[in-house]
């Protein structure tokens, strides 16, 4: 039945789909027939701009329609057969989760759907392309919807702060059922996502119950854009020429202090801020997990006079199990997130001394709604973003000389260059009895490998 319910209009669109029995219930009928798919659909390219004779363009036809920026608005028959297998459970409450939303019709759909049978709001909605978050939010704004929430984030880690989700949709497909979004699926919660290799999919039910969770293969063969994660190829970024500049950053200029003891700078990256802490008289310990980094890092300190440092790859978070509990002085974090962030800074907590400080600057939560307004997707992603408050709540006896939440320029080399960055800045220090009471409490018996 699949792309033979083109029409000139949405009502025909609808009439088509209804006829073809792709859409079975009145529910669904009502919520497609209120939402105009022209809302969200490009207009028909000019025929000269037509690469194919025998595709259909337009926003009524019955085949997915480029959006830019990688993505597409997937066909209207698949966009039905998807919400009548989830019918049931966005019907029953709860909160609802549109993984690579694109233009947003999904999320107009499950409004309607939900609305109509009387549950109040809960949508929300992510993408990895900034450039699809502001579209959603301007075709639902133009459609008279609102309160809707839409997330510039990846999509294989799908938005926690609203979990857990009765109901979660997959608008693109992936080899593998995210185990993050299983995660955040609530006790007898359903999913449905394209599954299966880049090439075809087996469109698929996911039910979490409380012996574990069922998956069933629907009898639909269907083709999606693959699910891809935001990714950071640090190697290439790194062969560039000094791509954050040479100079360590100037905030850890500004407030690192001269000392004799050990120093700690998780993600050093190719050594810039390593090696401004060893000129301070710091005994520095790098970790990164890119190894082109710290060969860098390894030639930049070649050219320092002697100083040393000692580097570690690997990542830092499966590392940090090696080192000493309350063994490092100071711990400089700049730009460096780990995911799960509220367990790295109590890791980070966990390894700073007593009398030790902390220097860290970090994209701020607020970076998101900057990239959403500026369509720009510049800093981590949206789970990687530091709050003062996370800080506050994480590290919570950290006596704090300075802790802001601003908005500022930020240019440092040629990958750190733009004119608005929402950042974190903290300078707090450990009070020396803490570290009596953690040693106390036993937490210097763990492994020390460095």
């Amino acid at each position: 039945m699949a792309w033979q319910c083109s029409s000139a209009s949405n009502d025909g669109m609808v009439a088509a789909l209804v006829e073809k029995k792709l859409i079975l219930s009145p529910a669904l009928m009502s919520a497609f027939s209120s939402t105009d798919r022209g809302i969200y659909a490009p207009p028909p390219l000019p025929p000269e701009e037509q690469v194919s004779r025998t595709y259909t363009y337009g926003p009524y036809a019955d085949a997915p329609q480029a959006l830019g920026d990688g993505a597409t608005i997937s066909a209207p028959w698949i966009h039905a057969y998807a919400l009548e297998q989830l019918l049931p459970s966005l019907v029953g409450g709860g909160r609802f989760l549109d993984v690579g939303c694109g233009s947003g019709i999904v999320l107009a759909y499950v409004r309607r759907l939900r609305e109509a049978a009387g549950v109040a709001g809960g949508e929300v909605g992510i993408d990895k392309s900034p450039g699809m978050v502001a579209l959603s939010l301007r075709n639902l704004r133009e459609d008279g919807l609102g309160g809707i929430q839409v997330f510039l984030t990846d999509g294989h880690v799908g938005y926690a702060p609203g979990a857990p989700y009765s109901t979660i949709h997959v608008g693109a497909s992936s080899p593998f059922i995210p185990p993050a979004l299983v995660e955040q699926l609530a006790p007898g919660g359903v999913m449905v996502l394209p599954l299966g290799p880049h090439e075809k999919q087996t469109m698929t039910l996911v039910r979490k119950g409380g012996g574990g969770v069922e998956v069933v293969a629907l009898d639909t063969s269907i083709r999606y854009l693959p699910l891809k994660p935001q990714k950071v190829e640090w190697g290439e970024r790194y062969k560039k020429k000094w791509c954050y500049g040479k100079e360590a950053n100037r905030f850890l200029r500004e407030h690192a202090v001269p000392g004799n003891g050990r120093a700690l700078v998780p993600g050093c990256g190719y050594g810039r801020n390593a090696l401004h802490l060893s000129k301070l008289g710091w005994d520095v310990t790098g970790v990164d997990v890119c190894g082109v980094g710290l060969e860098k890092a390894a030639l930049l300190y070649r050219g320092a006079g002697g100083l040393e440092a000692k580097f570690v790859k690997g990542d830092f978070m499966e590392l940090a199990a090696g080192l000493e509990p309350g063994g490092f002085a100071c711990i400089a974090v700049i730009y460096a997130p780990v995911s799960p962030v509220r367990e790295y800074l109590r890791t980070l907590w966990g390894l700073l001394s007593g009398g030790g400080v902390l220097v860290l600057e970090c994209f701020g939560e607020a970076m998101h709604d900057v990239n959403v307004e500026m369509g720009t997707n510049f800093g981590p992603g949206l789970w990687e973003l530091l709050g003062l408050k996370m800080v506050r709540e994480e590290m919570g006896r950290l006596r704090l000389d300075l802790g802001v939440e601003e908005e500022r320029e930020l240019m440092e080399g040629s990958f750190h260059r733009v004119k608005r960055a929402a950042l974190v800045r903290v300078v707090g220090r450990k009070d020396w009895w803490d570290g009596v009471v953690e040693g106390v409490l036993g937490t210097w018996g763990r492994p020390r490998t460095f």
